[in-house]
């Protein structure tokens, strides 16, 4: 005897092994989004760090000084240098929001005095 079609035993498994496929689908792609999200604050934040970072080298050993500024009322630029010496270190922190608290990325280099 030939059958054509399913029993109903084999739709039910196969009805719960697309749900729980779907359901795994919908949970990677929410990860994914917030991943996407915040790797993008980070390039933003890296961003406005290298600016800050290379306008402090442009402006010579002259212009060091430290400061602070917001930018688009999301992220908070910090910036630092030493006062002294051949080789300065120079540092930038960036906050942000970022999932429900505060987010800070900190980058630093040096810029070279020695004439």
């Amino acid at each position: 005897m030939t059958r054509n079609g399913c029993t109903l035993v084999e739709v039910v498994v196969a009805v719960m092994l697309l749900a729980v496929g779907v359901l795994g689908l919908v949970s990677a792609t929410t990860s994914v989004s917030r991943l996407i999200r915040w790797g993008g604050a980070q390039s933003a934040a890296a961003g406005l760090a290298t600016a800050r970072l290379d306008a402090m080298r442009a402006g010579g050993c002259g212009r060091l000084a430290g400061g602070d500024t917001v930018v688009a009322s999301r992220y908070r630029v910090r910036w630092e240098a030493a006062a002294a010496g051949p080789l300065r270190p120079a540092t930038a922190v960036v906050t942000y929001a970022w999932g429900g608290g505060v987010r800070a990325d900190t980058f630093e280099t040096a810029v070279s005095c020695a004439r």
